[in-house]
């Protein structure tokens, strides 16, 4: 029987965060995305740009992003 290995992310931008990736709460991750595009697009509706753009570089370079990259490719891709 093989022994599983546990999948620790660490990323250095984000003051030596580790946790533990059966720990994740996917939905709260998920949830935080969808709220960020909808202030996206209520900042676009309203005609903030500078808001706008903001967002999406937050949206984009964020941990939360690259978290559901990554479970979209590990988990959901079987």
């Amino acid at each position: 029987m093989k022994k599983q290995k546990k999948l620790i992310i660490s990323m250095p931008n984000i003051n030596n965060c580790k946790m533990k990736w059966d720990e994740t709460n996917f939905q709260k991750v998920y949830s935080d995305m969808r709220k960020t595009q909808y202030r996206i697009y209520k900042a676009k509706r309203n005609g903030n740009q500078k808001l706008v753009v903001w967002l999406q570089k937050h949206l984009i370079n964020g941990i939360g992003s690259k978290i559901i990259a990554v479970h979209q490719i590990t988990s959901l891709n079987k």
